[in-house]
């Protein structure tokens, strides 16, 4: 499960809506996880990017 620690984001907000950034990826079983989200200000719209970085000698 993804806990952002301290619950710390970096929040944007921009006349198109607001993004909050993950400021440091969680270490999950050797996988670097972040997300990002993105709140359009315009609809009731959110979109959420998911990066995953494989940080051990295993690549498949």
């Amino acid at each position: 499960m993804f806990n952002q620690p301290n619950a710390q984001v970096d929040q944007t907000t921009t006349g198109t809506g607001t993004f909050l950034n993950t400021i440091a990826p969680v270490d999950i079983g050797g996988i670097n996880t972040s997300l990002d989200y993105f709140f359009d200000g315009s609809s009731p719209t959110a979109r959420i990017l998911a990066t995953f970085t494989n940080t051990t000698q295993y690549h498949w």
